[in-house]
């Protein structure tokens, strides 16, 4: 019986297939031989890849076309980079392929990768661990060969640049024994070197480590990758990262790059690069010198001048302030002030001597004044008298006789004077009863006569 719940379509197991291989397996790098390549329109490129026992498919997509490092053909051995994957309308798996390499140089490009990588994790190539170069050094190891044209055009940029002390270890820089070569100059370099002189005759050099060399050179001219492999080297690089002293990397031409250049202090493009970042420029130098000892010249003129300024002004202010000038300053005040003060004097007397005369002529103009004065007021005086006793006397009797006019209208508004004319006032707790309002049932009065008093009830 089929279970009809557990059947599948073609394109299901298919995708099933595809999930599992492309989450399963990471990106795979794989050595064959070309075979089966077409590339039709689309810029595709379509072949496979074989050994003596098995054959795959694969396709490399022209989007990749930028990391196609050269055109494969029928029978190339070939290295490929690729994720594996399964085309569904074949229902075959095959790689997509993100890069090609033939087969002796891909090994040397897969090595040259994993070294990288290694001794980038590891921090060989951080910022940080990069020595700086020295901007005056005394002296320079070059690690090269010394039959190349290599150690001529640094040493010609040096002798024009910025003469100095070069020491040589002569290296062999290419094939299995360069490596060793260049790790023994690393670690010769600062024991026994070969010194260069003038005349580019090599003498044997000998003196304390590290005495005069201030920076290393090491390199060659340019070639083919496997040309320069040996500066890919492990140790080499582990040597260079280790070494005390900055060392310039000179390998090949600009668009060389090996694991040398990455772990050096200083990449420099080319060998004459090298020199020039090693050296500085004596005209460079001297134009620089001239500058500055123009602006010295240009600051010390300036002070000097400032300072000439200023000692002029204290000069002059010494001079105002010498105490013989303040002497004879106080001294021609003093003859001011008291000749001043004499004719203060004088004009002090003046005016005394004419105060005390207006003075005199004050006082019995004063006098005179007075009894004149003294004489009219005495008669006015008496005119007044005369004067005030009559109207003081006729206001006397004007006021007495409206003082009698007003007792006898009080007296005629007197109660006393009502009570005599036969009426009587009223009173209750000592106030006058004007109404009988006031009045009730048993209240106690008291009425008053003009001669006695009764009491009262009212019923």
């Amino acid at each position: 019986m089929v279970d009809l719940e557990n059947i599948f379509t073609v394109y299901e197991i298919t995708q099933h297939i595809k999930h599992i291989l492309e989450n399963s397996v990471s990106l795979l790098q794989i050595e064959g031989e070309v075979s089966n390549l077409s590339r039709p329109s689309s810029g595709h490129i379509y072949f496979s890849l074989k050994d003596e026992k098995a054959l795959i498919r694969c396709v490399f997509f022209s989007g990749f076309g930028r990391s196609l490092d050269f055109i494969p053909q029928n029978g190339n051995k070939v290295i490929i980079s690729g994720k594996l994957t399964v085309y569904e309308r074949d229902g075959q798996y095959q790689i997509v392929v993100s890069r090609i390499i033939p087969y002796g140089i891909g090994i040397l490009h897969i090595q040259f990768e994993k070294l990288k990588e290694k001794l980038k994790k590891e921090g060989l190539f951080d910022k940080e661990h990069k020595k700086k170069l020295p901007k005056y050094p005394r002296g320079i190891g070059i690690i090269t060969s010394e039959t190349g044209s290599v150690l001529q055009d640094i040493l010609n940029i040096i002798s024009r640049r910025y003469p100095l002390d070069v020491y040589l270890y002569p290296a062999i820089v290419q094939g299995n024994e360069a490596a060793p070569s260049l790790i023994e100059g690393i670690e010769q370099i600062t024991k026994t070197t070969h010194k260069i002189d003038g005349k580019n005759h090599f003498s044997h050099v000998t003196g304390e480590s590290n005495r005069h060399v201030d920076i290393i050179i090491i390199g060659r001219g340019g070639g083919s990758f496997e040309d320069l492999f040996c500066f890919n080297d492990e140790k080499l690089a582990r040597a260079i990262s280790a070494c005390p002293i900055p060392i310039i990397s000179a390998v090949g031409h600009e668009t060389d790059f090996t694991i040398c250049d990455f772990v050096a202090d200083v990449r420099a493009a080319t060998p004459s690069e090298a020199a020039e970042l090693a050296v500085p420029n004596r005209i460079e130098m001297n134009n620089t010198l001239q500058n500055k000892k123009k602006q010295l010249e240009t600051i010390v003129f300036s002070g000097f001048q400032d300072i000439k300024h200023k000692m002029l002004i204290y000069k002059k202010n010494l001079q105002e302030m010498h105490p013989q000038n303040f002497i004879n300053k106080y001294q021609q005040n003093m003859d001011f002030y008291l000749k001043r003060m004499n004719n203060f004097m004088i004009s002090i007397n003046n005016i005394k001597s004419k105060h005390k005369q207006q003075k005199e002529m004050f006082q019995n103009r004063c006098l005179n004044n007075i009894q004149l004065a003294f004489n009219k007021k005495a008669l006015s005086l008496n005119k007044n008298h005369e004067k005030l006793f009559y109207i003081t006397n006729n206001k006397l009797h004007i006021s007495q006789n409206e003082l009698q006019n007003r007792k006898k209208l009080l007296s005629g508004l007197s109660p006393k004077s009502i009570l005599k004319k036969g009426y009587s006032i009223i009173q209750k707790d000592g106030k006058t009863i004007s109404t009988i309002n006031n009045l009730n049932t048993k209240d106690e009065i008291s009425i008053l006569l003009k001669d006695g008093q009764c009491q009262a009830e009212i019923v």
